[in-house]
């Protein structure tokens, strides 16, 4: 006859961790969160989506040029620096979200086009604005046709942070065993 004996003693403390790591996982959660944060991040620096890495839609050259007379020079997407600044990080047990409530994130994120609409004036007598002769011109209410604004994504992740998220949850697995 045959005997095989098998010590198991560390075993049963093993699958007790393994069991307690995910119950836990917040620490886990708020570093995926910081990668998350890092590539949003990096999107508004670089000026390129960080999914597919694809540079964002230029400024149009009348904007451009509206800027640039009123002294912005800065990066898209960062005239005041709200949007940038409003990206938050929430994380905790089983979760982790980076995001914004900036109202006007949206239609930076996924473009928009704004309607055909009348615009009156409300406290003067007329509106004011440059004519194509570089002559102020004067009117009591202009039919604006409406604008499009291109998508330029800020928010995701692309290969890279996704290959460090594994990298993260394999480090966290393997400290549980340790």
């Amino acid at each position: 006859m045959i005997r095989m004996l098998v010590n198991l003693d560390g075993l049963d403390a093993a699958m007790r961790s393994l069991a307690a790591a995910g119950r836990e996982t917040t620490p886990l959660m708020r570093d995926l969160g910081q990668l998350m944060r890092e590539a949003t991040q990096d999107a508004f620096e670089e000026e390129r989506d960080p999914v597919t890495g694809a540079k964002w839609a230029p400024l149009s050259p009348a904007y451009r040029r509206q800027r640039m007379e009123a002294g912005h020079d800065g990066k898209i997407l960062q005239l005041s620096g709200e949007l940038a600044t409003s990206i938050t990080l929430q994380y905790g047990n089983g979760f982790a979200r980076v995001g914004t409530n900036w109202p006007h994130a949206a239609a930076h994120q996924f473009g928009a086009r704004t309607r055909a609409h009348v615009i009156r004036a409300r406290f003067k007598r007329s509106l004011r604005f440059m004519g194509s002769g570089g002559k102020p011109v004067f009117r009591r209410e202009v039919s604006h046709p409406g604008s499009v604004i291109p998508a330029r994504p800020f928010l995701g992740v692309g290969e890279a942070e996704r290959e460090e998220m594994r990298e993260l949850v394999a480090r966290h697995l393997k400290q549980i065993f340790i």
